[in-house]
């Protein structure tokens, strides 16, 4: 399958942070493979055959065009056939940007024809324009922003860059919020509380170090990422995605990588 992410114009950085493009048959024979939380919601449009998402025993087609909210769990994916898609992953706010309050959902796709028929019908027409990258893009560009106080992104930067420990008490007293207020505000926008935020970076942060090749030792990169040692970092991990590190790193994945940003 051929995988490929597009620069998005600077006016779209703050709810955008990348689109993307799948297309193509799977090299092997298709089977499901977990999608972990990464902190960002998604917007997915096929153009092609929607994936099957497993639930228990069952596989259940995705809708054509929805929004993937936050994920505080693994959820599997296996294609149904070829591939064909435009994805939107979104800024951790992102969401609560395009579609408002309503679309600030954890653990689960709403279809966009339930947040905007007009949209759903723009995004439609885009997939099917001679290049619907550049046309998700417009169409990304068109709609109307609803706002998001300063502080919220603030702690998010805070959070990405591991210093929301010395800022939340900054931040407080800059915006005029209590803690309370602030994850309160935090939660309603993003649909995570800080502290669950800040612990799937750190879980996308050890992933991207041991692919980087950093670092020689689960030990090491748990280490490097913020973790008090090994334990709490298989730990943590085995409550995002179900498995033990050995056991998800001894697999041969693909899907992580393009629909969560990590393998």
């Amino acid at each position: 399958m051929d995988y490929a992410e597009f620069t998005i114009p600077a006016d779209l950085n703050g709810v955008v942070r990348c689109v993307w493009t799948l297309s193509g048959s799977p090299e092997k024979k298709a089977h499901s493979e977990p999608i972990l939380p990464d902190g960002c919601p998604e917007l997915i449009l096929n153009r092609g055959l929607p994936f099957d998402e497993q639930k228990g025993k069952d596989l259940d087609p995705q809708p054509q065009r929805f929004l993937h909210g936050q994920l505080t769990r693994a959820f599997h994916l296996r294609p149904r056939g070829p591939s064909d898609m435009v994805g939107v992953r979104l800024q951790p706010h992102g969401a609560y940007v395009l579609f408002g309050a309503k679309a600030v959902v954890v653990d689960t796709k709403v279809e966009l024809f339930t947040l905007s028929k007009g949209v759903d019908e723009a995004f439609a027409d885009a997939l099917g324009a001679a290049d619907p990258v550049k046309a998700v893009i417009g169409t990304l560009r068109s709609l109307p922003h609803h706002p998001v106080e300063r502080a919220i992104t603030d702690l998010i930067t805070a959070i990405e860059s591991n210093d929301d420990e010395t800022r939340l008490s900054e931040l407080k007293a800059s915006a005029a919020l209590s803690a309370r207020q602030l994850e309160r505000r935090f939660l309603a926008v993003v649909g995570l509380r800080p502290k669950a935020y800040a612990r799937i970076v750190r879980l996308r942060r050890s992933i991207e170090l041991l692919h980087s090749g950093d670092t020689a030792s689960f030990a090491e990169y748990a280490h490097a990422a913020g973790y008090y040692d090994q334990a709490h970092f298989n730990r943590d991990f085995k409550a995002f995605t179900g498995l033990s590190p050995r056991v998800y790193f001894g697999q041969e994945l693909s899907l992580p990588a393009y629909f969560s940003g990590v393998a």
